[in-house]
């Protein structure tokens, strides 16, 4: 595939909306810590979205926040999670359950493991869901202890493993799997990373209670984890975006990852308990949360598509610059989408772990500013949206979010949580913050030539 320098005029672009970001760089040496926290610049932002406080953490391999137990593993998130975890107190005799639910593609970091099971020892209700199998649970306690329960139905391998497989039939073959929860496609996987909590400290101490974390990292060591560019939002006192424990239709985060729960296999190998959906984003019914940090749509959607459709709510006009950082770029349908963006004025510029070549070949027809450049490290799913919205109004800037990767299984099949941030104005840090991400901290800033070392590519 052929490739060719960033334009000089798109490049001076670049530069000119990063400079200023690049003066935040440096900052002192990574510091080790168990609760999230870090004196590295660029490392986490705390804002307030829709009159709520929320944090946002993010990591990065090529200059750890927090340093793991390799130079290049950025334990920052999962730091982060632990200390959510640590945090949520026990119940007080005779009040209400304290709950914390969670669904994750897997949880491979034994930490985050042992402090599960810690909220569990103090009384915590804890319920999670997961696809694949965690090697770290052994002989499955993590399940027994608390009724983890695994999405889809599953088998055991057999013999002396004690890892579990999809396998609908026992055939002993893994691909006609249904791997989902609230998902019911035959070729779904609950790929979601969220977690509730109905009460936890903040990174400042105060205990909050309608607590909802949202993100791209799997908890593990790999660069889905640890291992690669990844960001996570928790949000505090926003009930809306939490939900409701009394009504268990109820459209919030928490009773979503319910009903993900309650579809899963119980025991494991069981059949599910209730029938899932292959159509799950239905608005205003279910698969949507509005809440006023953010909102969210929960995929499978087989109508739709919600990524485009939101592209399509900004103005492609001077003003108009659209970042796109991606673990996986492969629909052609949102690259055309960019194509015209950037036809019609937008600047934009594209990063991402992996590309369907084609993509590339669709990208690089935009007549426009347009930049292209890929990092095997890449885990984040999110955009960056400037500019001004068709409705009218002044300049905004939004982050989306979350588990929704570009490929079609994230729209029709998986169970994904794809995280629209509320809007920003005039005064803008969390987009800042995504921003500096982006570039000077991250994959953009060190993809600047072909490098095998670290697998940069430029296509333009």
């Amino acid at each position: 595939m052929s490739r060719r320098a960033v334009a000089s005029g798109v490049a001076g672009v670049l530069i000119a909306t990063l400079g200023t970001i690049l003066q935040l760089g440096g900052g002192a040496a990574p510091t080790a810590s168990a609760h999230g926290e870090t004196n590295v610049t660029g490392c986490q932002v705390k804002s307030t979205l829709g009159g709520r406080i929320t944090w946002h953490h993010f990591t990065r391999p090529h200059a750890p926040c927090e340093l793991g137990t390799s130079s290049a593993q950025d334990v920052h998130i999962r730091n982060e999670m632990i200390r959510l975890i640590d945090d949520t107190p026990a119940p007080a005799a005779g009040a209400d359950p304290v709950i914390i639910r969670g669904a994750f593609l897997a949880i491979r970091e034994p930490a985050v493991v042992d402090a599960l099971k810690r909220a569990h020892d103090r009384g915590v209700t804890v319920r999670f869901t997961f696809t694949y199998d965690t090697p770290q649970l052994g002989d499955k306690s993590f399940y027994r202890a608390f009724g983890g329960r695994r999405c889809g139905e599953f088998k055991p391998l057999g013999g002396s493993s004690p890892l579990y497989s999809p396998d609908d039939d026992g055939d002993g073959t893994l691909s006609e799997g249904r791997w989902g929860c609230n998902s019911d496609h035959t070729s779904g996987i609950a790929h979601t990373k969220a977690m509730t909590f109905s009460k936890t400290k903040d990174p400042e101490g105060v205990v909050r209670p309608w607590v909802v974390w949202t993100g791209s990292h799997n908890a593990a060591q790999s660069h889905g984890g640890s291992g690669g560019y990844n960001n996570s939002m928790t949000s505090y006192n926003d009930q809306a975006l939490y939900g409701d424990h009394e009504n268990y239709d109820g459209l919030g985060v928490y009773n979503i990852l319910r009903q993900m729960y309650n579809n899963a296999d119980e025991p494991i190998g069981a059949p599910r308990r209730l029938k899932g959906w292959v159509d799950y984003y239905v608005p205003d019914e279910r698969g949507t949360v509005n809440g006023l940090s953010a909102n969210i749509i929960a995929s499978p959607e087989a109508q739709t598509d919600f990524i485009v459709g939101r592209l399509n709510l900004w103005q492609p006009n001077g003003n108009c610059e659209v970042r796109v950082q991606q673990a996986v770029f492969r629909r052609a349908e949102i690259a055309e989408k960019l194509v015209q963006m950037s036809n019609a004025g937008c600047r934009v510029w594209v990063m991402a772990g992996t590309y369907t070549p084609s993509i590339v070949d669709i990208l690089k027809r935009a007549a426009g500013a347009m930049s292209i450049r890929e990092m095997p490290r890449v885990h984040d799913k999110s955009f960056l949206v400037q500019g001004n919205r068709k409705s009218g109004g002044s300049v905004s800037y939004q982050v989306y979010a979350g588990s929704h990767n570009l490929n079609v299984p994230s729209l029709r099949q998986n169970d994904e949580f794809f995280v629209m941030l509320t809007p920003e104005g005039d005064t803008h840090p969390v987009y800042n913050a995504y921003n500096a991400h982006f570039g000077p901290h991250g994959p953009w800033g060190q993809c600047t030539v072909d490098n095998s070392a670290n697998g940069c590519q430029i296509y333009r």
